[in-house]
């Protein structure tokens, strides 16, 4: 990661860094097929236009995906749709729009409602001990969490070595920064690719970390519970246990 967006993050709200480091800026819907390419961070109103080459009438915008999800979430939590692409098919198969196209272009987030033992669990553990022969009604009242959330993403394209350990972080991280806001509690992460592989440049550096002893993960904290995705600050959010071996060095291969 570039130390000027490690500094970003620090100093900055996530709602800046997505603003700053934002690599899609359109949307554009062909009514024919249906493409779609979105903005993470700001909402405008769609304007007509005529960009396809097949000639049919396009709305061009932004769109807020991130903020939509959170709403779905919010209102609908067992929707099947609750959904964020990165894939555009006009922008992202042309060079001279898309360098390097979005490596992990679709996300879907959904939920699973806590059975009673599951809330029971939580809200012994707010209460710092005792039995609690509570209805799931009661467990509303006292703001204990009705959902688990699951996030699924797929890449079409994944660098085992380097580029993997960091999109498992990162989609953890931001699964547990919705659930967090929503107060739900964070699921799994689901990660599936149609082209796995490894780089011939990073052979040796693979081999090295086979022959490590994996420890135990650590775990993440939040410590401002129901604090706005686009509010969290760096100093938010605490690693405990985190105990990293050295690093091995790899060049980014493209």
């Amino acid at each position: 990661m570039p130390s000027e967006i490690v500094e970003s993050v620090r100093e900055s709200s996530v709602d800046a860094i997505l603003d700053k480091f934002n690599y899609v800026d359109e949307l554009v819907i062909d009514p024919m097929c249906h493409n779609i390419q979105v903005n993470y961070a700001t909402g405008v109103e769609l304007d007509t236009h005529y960009e396809t080459s097949s000639g049919y009438s396009c709305e061009v915008g932004h769109v807020d995906q991130l903020t939509s999800v959170i709403n779905e979430l919010k209102n609908n939590p067992d929707s099947r749709r609750i959904i964020i692409t990165a894939w555009h098919p006009y922008h992202s198969n042309r060079k001279e729009d898309a360098l390097l196209p979005a490596c992990h272009n679709y996300v879907q987030f959904g939920t699973e409602e806590l059975n009673w033992f599951e809330r029971n669990y939580l809200y012994i553990g707010k209460m710092k001990g005792g039995w609690a022969g509570m209805t799931m009604e009661d467990y509303d009242s006292a703001n204990i969490p009705k959902y688990r959330l699951n996030c699924y993403y797929n890449m079409r394209s994944s660098d085992i070595f380097l580029g993997l350990p960091f999109n498992c972080a990162f989609y953890s991280l931001l699964t547990h920064l919705i659930a967090n806001q929503l107060n739900m509690i964070p699921g799994e992460v689901v990660y599936s690719a149609a082209d796995v592989h490894l780089y011939e440049n990073h052979v040796e550096q693979a081999n090295v970390q086979l022959k490590r002893t994996v420890g135990d993960l650590p775990k993440i904290s939040i410590k401002t519970k129901g604090k706005s995705i686009f509010d969290i600050k760096y100093e938010d959010i605490e690693l405990i246990d985190y105990n990293p071996q050295p690093a091995i060095k790899a060049d980014v291969a493209v």
